[in-house]
């Protein structure tokens, strides 16, 4: 028997109708094998994202069921406004970022009119507003090294750090004119040094010298006098870095001249170089694991 397949099933053949004719057994056998037929690839994969955004949607709403039975608030959180609505480690990112590519702080240009800005905070971002500069600020002096070369420098850096509480985010001091700073001139606390053991966090610091300040001094009469070793670690007051546990780098800045090449009995750098050698000693004494180097320079 055969069976005449049409848009509303199987119907029984009609003399006159253009019909496809299929044996009956063979219908049967395609109907069966289309209930019997899994799913494909496509279909499963689209079937299981369903199942598991219906599970989501069930667990959303037990939980706020679940918040509603003990009188839970759901926090939502907010778009920030404004940049001081960020968490402050982010704001710290920022901050690096954009100053990262600055060069060393002198801070010579400094000004005691509060209406201007020292001149190294010529960056924009420094001048926003007094929170972000305070911000700022400590991280400014964090990337940076910092050179102090004078006593208005000095005082001024050192107010600024009791003030804002930075005296652990400095890495780096560099001293252009420690020579000129002894304690013959200045009385006995140096005010270099006193910086230096202040930044807790500091990891190393830059020492200028002139060779003539290691080798002789000045007397009343204009002569020079010749000077030791233990008289210029008196003079600077050098024991004072073993103090510093943060240190990890001391550099001996020693800016030569011709005329003490010329005249000076054996090596002119040989006081430079044996301070060097007493700073390196003492830092294994206290047991403190610090890189002492000597650079000469001229000009």
């Amino acid at each position: 028997m055969y069976a005449a397949v049409t848009k509303k099933g199987l119907e029984p053949n009609t003399f006159g109708k253009r019909t496809s004719m299929i044996p009956q057994q063979q219908v049967e056998k395609v109907e069966d094998r289309k209930k019997t037929r899994k799913p494909g690839k496509w279909l499963a994969k689209k079937q299981k994202e369903l199942a598991a955004v219906k599970q989501w949607k069930e667990d959303v709403k037990k939980q706020k069921e679940a918040a509603n039975g003990s009188k839970q608030k759901i926090v939502v959180c907010s778009i920030p406004k404004s940049f001081l609505d960020l968490p402050l480690e982010i704001r710290n990112e920022v901050y690096k970022f954009a100053l990262k590519k600055l060069k060393d702080v002198d801070i010579r240009n400094f000004t005691n009119d509060e209406k201007k800005a020292p001149g190294f905070l010529s960056h924009a971002l420094l001048r926003t507003s007094k929170q972000i500069r305070t911000e700022a600020m400590s991280i400014f002096v964090e990337i940076h090294r910092i050179a102090i070369n004078s006593g208005t420098t000095l005082d001024w850096f050192t107010k600024w750090l009791d003030e804002t509480k930075a005296q652990a985010k400095v890495r780096q001091l560099f001293f252009p004119s420690f020579d000129f700073f002894s304690k013959e001139k200045y009385g006995p606390v140096n005010g270099d040094m006193t910086l230096i053991k202040s930044c807790t966090g500091l990891k190393s610091t830059t020492l200028k010298f002139h060779v003539k300040h290691l080798v002789s001094r000045p007397t009343y009469d204009g002569e020079l006098s010749p000077i030791n070793l233990q008289e210029v670690i008196e003079a600077y007051c050098m024991n004072e870095l073993f103090k510093c546990d943060s240190l990890r780098g001391v550099t001996l800045l020693v800016q030569g001249h011709t005329y003490y090449d010329d005249n000076t009995v054996g090596d002119p750098f040989q006081s430079a170089k044996e301070l060097a050698k007493y700073l390196e000693d003492g830092f294994k004494e206290c047991g403190l694991r610090v890189d002492v180097r000597m650079v000469v320079t001229y000009g």
